[in-house]
């Protein structure tokens, strides 16, 4: 599979796994995906804020780090060790989390979407 496909789906399993983690089972995900660009959300309903959403926030949005991406890129989806959400965030562009009205939204983007002003 093509590399940009396969990091695209590690992300979004990483992040279904942090919902999954707080046992939030009602959920949906969208794609946006092209091998120049991905933006994944993924929505969920939990009668109470998860307690490391300032954590999960902040590892997200640490900054792209395109000289590390191999490594890290290597790393994401071990099985042996606890979701990293830095690694995630070093290889996105953009990522906004959000809970109101006891939903829980995370967007993230790499790359320039289309249509991305309206998201």
């Amino acid at each position: 599979m093509e590399k940009n496909k396969t990091l695209t789906l590690k992300i979004a399993s990483e992040i279904m796994h942090y919902f999954m983690d707080h046992k939030i089972m009602q959920i949906q995900m969208s794609f946006d995906y092209s091998p120049a660009h991905f933006f994944i959300e993924v929505t969920g309903k939990s009668t109470t804020k998860p307690d490391d959403l300032d954590k999960i926030t902040h590892a997200l949005n640490d900054g792209r780090q395109p000289e590390l991406e191999e490594y890290y890129f290597d790393l994401l989806g071990d099985d042996t060790s606890e979701p990293n959400y830095y690694l995630i965030g070093a290889m996105l562009d953009k990522a906004q989390v959000h809970y109101e009205n006891q939903q829980l939204t995370i967007q993230v983007w790499r790359g320039t979407c289309e249509n991305e002003e309206d998201r």
